[in-house]
This record gives structure tokens, C-alpha cells and sequence, in this order.
């Protein structure tokens, strides 16, 4: 049975130029065909047009093909949204990741790597035990803002608040 509705799935999707949906959501996301994942976005949607599909024949008993397509484009596009968020937050994360190596001090400098850490260990002593907490979650273990609150039970706020005293302080001992 499952495997009927696979075929029939792919063979709707290939009759009648139906994979237009597809294009129509790239085209919408603004995911032109020079995008460097454009050929793994479009494979995407043609697995998730197979799976709105699925869904579409399991929930209705007779098959409008307008109603249909409707359908798919729209788990096209939040699919593929999903896929460009997840796609984002990890470069988000990697990107800081790299601007943190990028700042590593070089080891052969060691008088820059002890003026570095003397102002680590200064800036430290100011801060609270909940802000040192927040610095290591934050560059340690690479931790979001979100994912630090929920660790920590308190507000979103709160962190924002720690990372603005945290900033004031590191200002004043650089002034």
C-alpha cells in the first residue's frame, strides 16, 4: 500500500510539469537557481511534495487536484523554511565559533597572551557568579541566549541584562 502511494506520489509529481510547485517556492523564498545549495533545496521539495502528498491522500478520500497542490506548496515552503533556518542558526553558531579562533592569541606572543589574560582574570573578579556562569556557557560551550535561560530557569531578560553589565564592565577596564 505504502509503496502504491509512493509511486503514485512521484508519478503526480512528474505528470503535468506539477513540479512547478517546487520552482514556485524557491522562486518565493528568493532561492535562485546561482544558490549555492539550489539543487539540494529543490531535491527537499520534491521529497516533501511526496510526502504532502501522503498526507493529503491519508486524510481526504477523493483527490482534488488544485486542493493538492495548494497543499504541497505550502508544506514545500515550511519545510524548506525549516531546512534555511537550521541551515542559518549553524552557520550563526560556526560564524562565532570562527571569530572566536580568529582572536585566539598567537602562542608565540606571550607578552599579548598574558596582557589578554591579566584582563580576563580583572574582568572576571568584577563579575558575578551568574555572569561568569553566562561567559562560560556562552563562549565555552557555545550556548544560545535561549538555551542559556533555560538552562539557568531565569528570563531571557535577565541573560540580556547579565551580557549589557558584562559588556559595561569590559568597557570600563578597557577605558
Amino acid at each position: 500500500m505504502k509503496q502504491d502511494i509512493l509511486t503514485a506520489a512521484f508519478s503526480f509529481l512528474l505528470n503535468d510539469s506539477h513540479e512547478k510547485v517546487i520552482y514556485g517556492v524557491l522562486k518565493r523564498l528568493h532561492i535562485s537557481p546561482q544558490h549555492n545549495n539550489y539543487e539540494d533545496l529543490y531535491m527537499e521539495g520534491c521529497l516533501l511534495f511526496v510526502q504532502a502528498y501522503q498526507n493529503y491522500v491519508q486524510t481526504h478520500e477523493r483527490i482534488d487536484e488544485h486542493a493538492l497542490l495548494l497543499f504541497a506548496y505550502q508544506k514545500i515552503r515550511w519545510g524548506l523554511l525549516d531546512i534555511l533556518r537550521r541551515e542559518s542558526l549553524h552557520q550563526q553558531r560556526t560564524g562565532k565559533l570562527n571569530n572566536l579562533l580568529e582572536t585566539i592569541i598567537d602562542p608565540l606572543n606571550l607578552e599579548e597572551h598574558y596582557f589578554t589574560s591579566d584582563k580576563l582574570n580583572q574582568l572576571l573578579k568584577l563579575c558575578s557568579w551568574r555572569e561568569r556562569r553566562y561567559l562560560d556557557l556562552r563562549y565555552r560551550k557555545d550556548y544560545s541566549i535561549t538555551e542559556i535561560s533555560q538552562h539557568l530557569q531565569v528570563s531571557r531578560t535577565a541573560v540580556y541584562k547579565w551580557q549589557k553589565s558584562i559588556s559595561a564592565k569590559a568597557k570600563k577596564l578597557h577605558d
